[in-house]
């Protein structure tokens, strides 16, 4: 695989085809944490598109080619911020206490337990959202990871085992409610 470093190389000299090589490879990272804060698919997939255009735009800015990953998910949530603003002054999103089942109901981007996941995964801090995303959705390895947000394998592999811990905490909580909803009460 070639790598993000590479690629922004080959944008750099004018092939248009490396840059789709880095859409293709971010863009479900980039969908899932835009989907995470502007809880409205349209949305998020204008947000998604939107990002990329800026970050093709603003290239020349990026000085490290291997942190393409996090520079453009940086940028998606910049975008997302705006979008959210825009739309609280018109009353026109959903509550910010929890992503609705039925708001991403109709994605054609995300699996049913990729869906259920990106809900308990929008609970994390922002940059362990960030390094979930890259890894389960955008399906990152630790090392690309690390290359990508100048970090360390080690640092890299700490922050996803303590977001793991903490979507297990969140699932079992939901379980453990789930059940006492479900259980019938006794005659």
């Amino acid at each position: 695989m070639v790598s993000d470093f590479e690629l922004i190389r080959r944008v750099r000299l004018g092939d248009v085809d490396s840059y789709g090589a880095l859409v293709e490879r971010h863009e479900l990272a980039v969908f899932a944490t835009v989907l995470s804060l502007v809880r409205n698919r349209h949305t998020a997939e204008d947000v998604t598109q939107e990002a990329f255009v800026q970050a093709y735009v603003k290239l020349g800015s990026l000085s490290d080619g291997s942190r393409f990953g996090v520079w453009v998910l940086r940028i998606a949530r910049r975008i997302a911020c705006r979008s959210w603003q825009r739309a609280r002054r018109r009353n026109l999103i959903v509550p910010p206490d929890g992503l609705s089942a039925a708001a991403c109901a109709d994605s054609e981007y995300l699996s049913e337990e990729k869906e259920h996941l990106l809900w308990h995964v929008q609970k994390l801090p922002i940059r362990e959202q960030a390094t979930v995303a890259l890894r389960f959705f955008g399906g990152h390895t630790a090392q690309e990871i690390a290359e990508m947000d100048g970090g360390t394998v080690g640092s890299v592999t700490k922050r996803l085992t303590r977001a793991i811990g903490r979507l297990r905490r969140s699932m079992a909580k939901e379980n453990r409610q789930c059940a006492r909803l479900t259980k019938s009460p006794s005659p």
